[in-house]
């Protein structure tokens, strides 16, 4: 009878093992393979239909993805986090979640194909600028909500972008909001065209100076923006801003008079008077326009003789 007891009592045992080891595998975060990334990318980056429901299981059963590095896939995603993934889609939904189960806000893509490499910050900057050129103002402040829990998360305003193409310069977060900004919204937003010559010449006309195209919307959504930034970056970053290195000359993006004077892009502007108000000092170089004055005068020339060649 002992002997049956014993057995039993064994017998018992091991199943009891047998459940808690059950209980503990179920318990254990499953491996996540290179196909199951994979799947997850692509449920991101499908612009057919928001699969945001499919993105919440996979990353309930793998939440590893947060950290996770696109490989394998389009040859212009390889090196990119997950974060810049769902960010660059514009779900801001996805984004939030991964930020709250840690993915890295500071995260610099790490691509072989490209010689240059930013933070996942400049991906945000630049698509709540595509937002607010489209007009879409909820999804805007989605990005918002993004970037305060990113900044509680710890998002280094310290970073800059790697270059290692010989001729771009790494930039800050200020500065790349000045240029990303100044792509789209740059200064032919506040004037009107007044003249065309005859011959028609599609690259070149003349303005004048008006605010009856300035969105006071777009611009204050760009104020935001700027205003975060400036709060945030070390002094010595907009001490190191130069104007000059945001002003061009294209047939194109026409530098604008008012009379003798220079139009800048909103952004350059915004950042300037921002930093004059916050810290009594103007950006470097903000009041000399003298590298652009030979290439204007020559396009003036130009002009009055009518010569388009």
């Amino acid at each position: 009878m002992n002997i049956l007891k014993k057995i039993f009592r064994k017998s018992e045992t091991e199943i009891q093992k047998n459940i808690e080891k059950e209980i503990l595998n179920s318990n254990k975060p499953k491996k996540l393979t290179k196909t199951k990334e994979k799947e997850f990318f692509k449920l991101i980056i499908d612009e057919e239909v928001y699969q945001i429901q499919k993105i919440l299981e996979f990353l309930k059963e793998f939440p590893t993805l947060a950290n996770s590095t696109v490989s394998g896939m389009r040859k212009g995603m390889t090196g990119l986090s997950s974060l810049m993934v769902a960010i660059r889609f514009y779900d801001f939904t996805t984004a939030i979640k991964l930020v709250e189960l840690g993915a890295d806000v500071n995260f610099i893509d790490s691509s072989d194909v490209r010689l240059n490499h930013h933070p996942v910050f400049f991906d945000l900057l630049q698509m709540m600028r595509d937002l607010i050129e489209e007009k879409d103002f909820n999804a805007v402040e989605d990005g918002f909500k993004l970037w305060n829990l990113m900044d509680s998360h710890g998002l280094d305003y310290s970073l800059k972008s790697i270059c290692n193409d010989g001729v771009n310069k790494p930039d800050s977060y200020i500065q790349a909001f000045i240029r990303l900004v100044g792509i789209k919204y740059s200064n032919t937003h506040l004037v009107h065209n007044e003249t065309k010559y005859a011959p028609p010449n599609p690259y070149i006309s003349i303005f004048k100076f008006s605010s009856e195209s300035r969105d006071n919307q777009k611009e204050s959504y760009y104020k935001q923006m700027a205003e975060r930034i400036v709060n945030k970056v070390n002094i010595v970053q907009l001490k190191k801003i130069d104007a000059n290195k945001f002003r061009s000359w294209s047939s194109v993006k026409v530098p604008l008079y008012i009379k003798n004077g220079f139009v800048d892009d909103f952004s350059l502007s915004t950042v300037n008077d921002l930093t004059k108000k916050k810290y009594g000092f103007e950006l470097k170089n903000i009041n000399d326009i003298n590298h652009l004055t030979e290439k204007i005068n020559k396009e003036i020339t130009r002009f009055a003789n009518k010569s388009y060649n």
